[in-house]
């Protein structure tokens, strides 16, 4: 126990350096998710693979890409905006 005590250094924290001023916000009300990437990547799903955490089968997601590559971008863009903007302009306590 002494060995740890003599590798920390005891420093002056009454004297603290004040934090330089941080970026402004990035804006990330204006995401879009493409339905043809959607899509592409769902076809580069293995459908040898196991099911994920929701139970999906990838030889199912494989199977409907392009069926399902509209709705899911509209969902991704219209809940990532959603998400950040109730995020960034809540100002109550929890």
């Amino acid at each position: 126990m002494i060995f740890f005590c003599s590798v920390f250094t005891k420093e002056d924290t009454t004297n603290l350096p004040s934090p330089e001023a941080c970026h402004k916000r990035a804006r990330l009300d204006n995401i879009e998710v493409d339905p043809d990437t959607i899509a592409n990547k769902l076809t580069e799903v293995r459908p040898d693979k196991a099911a994920g955490s929701n139970n999906m089968s990838p030889r199912l997601l494989k199977n409907i890409s392009n069926e399902i590559a509209n709705p899911v971008a509209y969902v991704g863009s219209r809940g990532v905006t959603h998400l950040f903007h109730n995020y960034f302009s809540y100002s109550g306590s929890p």
